[in-house]
């Protein structure tokens, strides 16, 4: 009797093993384990009071409910590791990129129609809400904005930067930092795995793609004609930005929970976004959600589809993020635009004023500037007490000076290349300053 029940068992254990064996190579485990995976890599919060100031949340699983004391799933939505601060002067060469290791991918938490976006600040609630897309290059070396010469040899140019901005072009935190020590003003990229560079697998943005994940190549640089190889890993999930993707949004609703629920445009597409500057989010639409693998990059979702339709000229045809306008409206602006566009202007092509800034906390100010037809990009250069400078450039009649940490003191504000234009500054604190002066 003992024997037969040891026979039995057996039988029995080793049936669930073919069977556990036959459902993984099916993949009908394989997504619940991604899932678990997943959530346990990104940073999650349970309670409001645990939230920190100018960050943002995902909440999940948030249908029907109301936001309790602890029982809440609010995924934090992590800051990109950038080669620089988008709207501030980069170097000449440089495209806008965003690095994400391989091993932090899945720290990026996805966001659908079902759940909320949250922001939370003990000081302001923004009037806008920008949805920055970014393109999704799949995954490359910890290098960006290589150039091609006349011979079709591609190289990072380091002629117009100084030794700091070399991180422009190199991701440190990458294996690719090695680079970073190279005294030259061209450093040639010649081969990848034994691939020849050329415009094939390059992407517009100086992006080496069709690499593996986490594959390590042999790559050959020329310094001059001097030839050096290092071993770089295809372990940087890379993205660029996406033309003039950046769209700008004013819907929110308090929920009486010390935080804001940021309204999620309708129309969004499948892709990556960074929101405000301050975090960046995976959003999978409803079109893909039942077909979404989980994982840090799905091939079977389009993420790089277009947003904004342009005609064989290049003019915008269809903005998502904007009214559709009849005929009539249409033929009016353009009437409008051909007489020209009234001017608000003045003498003052500069203007210069200071402002101190309580020490301590994040504070911000942003600057709007009068639109005048063909008029040139303005600058500002912010002068911390001790001396320190940070650079912007207007984008759209704005510019966003952020202040995460600010020192004692007056803080010196220049605004140059007005074109005569006049400009508003609201500061996070409520109080407001315009100018130029007379």
């Amino acid at each position: 009797m003992k024997n037969k029940t040891l026979v039995i068992f057996v039988f029995v254990v080793a049936a669930l093993l073919v069977t556990s064996l036959v459902l993984l190579k099916l993949g009908i485990f394989n997504k619940a384990i991604t899932y678990e995976a997943e959530a346990k890599e990104i940073q999650q919060i349970n309670s409001v009071e645990d939230m920190e100031p100018e960050k943002l949340y995902i909440w999940k699983d948030c249908a029907d409910k109301e936001i309790s004391a602890t029982n809440n799933k609010f995924q934090i939505c992590p800051m990109e590791n950038s080669n620089y601060k988008l709207g501030k002067s980069g170097s000449i060469s440089a495209h806008y990129t965003v690095w994400v290791d391989s091993k932090s991918d899945t720290e990026i938490p996805t966001l659908t129609s079902k759940d909320k976006l949250l922001f939370y600040s003990k000081t302001y609630v923004p009037d806008e809400y920008k949805f920055l897309r970014l393109y999704e290059n799949g995954y490359s070396l910890g290098i960006t904005s290589l150039l091609p010469d006349k011979s079709d040899n591609y190289y990072l140019d380091y002629k117009e930067s100084n030794k700091n901005a070399y991180k422009q072009h190199i991701n440190e935190d990458s294996d690719a930092g090695d680079l970073l020590g190279l005294d030259v003003g061209r450093l040639y990229l010649d081969k990848v795995g034994g691939q020849r560079i050329t415009e094939k697998n390059v992407t517009e943005d100086g992006i080496v793609k069709g690499l593996k994940k986490d594959k390590t190549y042999k790559c050959e640089f020329y310094i001059g004609s001097l030839y050096q190889d290092y071993n770089l890993k295809a372990n940087q999930h890379t993205f660029t930005e996406f033309g003039e993707e950046n769209f700008t949004c004013h819907g929110y609703d308090y929920l009486h929970s010390n935080c804001v629920s940021i309204d999620i445009p309708d129309w969004l597409c499948s892709g990556y976004y960074i929101f405000n500057g301050i975090g960046m989010f995976r959003y999978v639409d409803d079109t893909d959600v039942a077909s979404y693998n989980g994982e840090p990059y799905d091939a079977n979702i389009d993420w790089n589809e277009p947003l904004i339709l342009y005609n064989e000229r290049g003019d915008v045809i269809f903005d998502p993020s904007k009214p559709v306008e009849d005929e009539t409206d249409a033929e009016q602006e353009q009437d409008y635009e051909s007489e020209g566009a009234p001017e608000e202007v003045s003498s003052v092509d500069a203007s210069e004023w200071k402002r101190e800034i309580p020490e301590g906390e994040k504070f911000t100010a942003e600057i709007n500037i009068a639109k005048v037809v063909n008029a040139e990009p303005a600058n500002l250069t912010v002068v911390a007490p001790d001396g320190s400078e940070e650079n912007y450039v207007e984008e759209d009649g704005k510019i966003l000076v952020e202040i995460y940490e600010p020192k004692k003191g007056d803080y010196s504000f220049k605004i140059e290349q007005l074109g005569g234009r006049t400009f508003d500054v609201n500061y996070s604190d409520g109080e407001t300053y315009s100018g130029p002066d007379n």
